[in-house]
């Protein structure tokens, strides 16, 4: 049977963080460079991350007017049509990201990352036009849990 698999490649600060300062300094220019040539080499189907590190990576904290979006309150997850197969899977439990594009748009278009098709993890607890809004930019959502995400791994 052929399944899906996820490789964990990562970089980290001593205290837990995936991305911020640390990355630019000297003493870590070694081990960045080889954590981001990793990521363009394997070609992967697409990378997941957490609300702080999208914020911080890919969308600068923007946030939509959501005035403008009527809610979505079927409680069903939504699939764009066109997907692509290469995949930017944001864990955002409340609706917090905004997004300018339905793909990421990387600052120095690094492939591994710039073109990838958003796709947002999300609980109910997401506000019904933060749903409407991610309809309306053609980002697909996957509704998991009521306050925390859930997730049952099968082997």
């Amino acid at each position: 049977m052929n399944r899906p698999y996820i490789i964990c490649h990562m970089t980290m600060s001593i205290d837990g963080k995936v991305t911020g300062d640390f990355l630019s300094c000297p003493e870590c220019q070694g081990a960045t460079e080889i954590y981001y040539d990793i990521n363009r080499t394997l070609k992967s189907n697409g990378f997941i991350c957490g609300r702080v590190t999208m914020e911080g990576s890919f969308t600068g904290g923007y946030y939509p007017d959501l005035t403008k979006y009527p809610a979505e309150n079927s409680g069903e997850d939504f699939v764009p049509e066109n997907l692509t197969g290469f995949y930017a899977v944001a864990f955002d439990t409340k609706g917090r990201l905004g997004w300018e594009s339905s793909r990421i748009i990387d600052p120095d278009g690094d492939p591994g990352y710039d073109g990838a098709q958003i796709i947002e993890v999300l609980t109910t607890q997401a506000d019904g036009r933060y749903l409407g809004y991610l309809r309306a930019m053609g980002i697909g959502y996957i509704l998991q849990g009521k306050e925390r995400l859930m997730f049952l791994l099968h082997f």
